[in-house]
């Protein structure tokens, strides 16, 4: 099988002269913005943004909305495509929830974040709620809730009446 390759070019742009799409429908909430500047500062940029190139030689933005807020005026790994202003909306569209549909190797995901830790306070925070996400409502005990007695969850430790 044989596929259309779209990228026409690399290059360095300050993130803030490349143009958001109008039609993001991406939000990213406050932990998410705390979390990709504390990874940013723990590891660096290693991933680059995605754009189009728009007549007279601006970028439009298709994959990279929240590292352009966050790097403002510094520059960032552009990969420059041919999508015209349709094939950008499907990309837009469908970019994000592609990666979503993909399946967790529980055991190697459980051993990958076991070697892991951060400097980054943000970051340590985010193994740790991917971690707590690998804990499956199997794991949890039978408990009688007509009790009238204190409990204590053996996996969390969290306590109820």
């Amino acid at each position: 099988m044989s596929f259309r390759d779209r990228i026409v070019g690399f290059e360095r742009r300050k993130a803030s002269e490349i143009e958001p799409h109008p039609e993001n429908w991406r939000i990213h909430p406050d932990a998410q913005r705390t979390a990709l500047t504390g990874a940013l500062t723990e590891v660096g940029m290693v991933d680059a943004v995605i754009a189009r190139k728009l007549p007279g030689g601006k970028l439009q933005l298709v994959d990279g909305h929240l590292r352009r807020d966050l790097l403002g005026d510094e520059e960032v790994p552009v990969i420059v495509t041919d999508l015209t202003a349709a094939e950008a909306k499907l990309v837009l569209a469908t970019f994000d929830p592609l990666s979503e549909l993909a399946e967790t190797n529980e055991d190697i995901f459980t051993n990958l974040l076991a070697e892991l830790t951060a400097d980054d306070g943000a970051v340590n925070e985010l193994l740790e709620t991917m971690g707590a996400k690998m804990v499956a409502p199997a794991d949890f005990p039978e408990i009688d809730l007509e009790q009238e007695t204190d409990h204590r969850c053996p996996s969390c430790g969290y306590e109820w009446r």
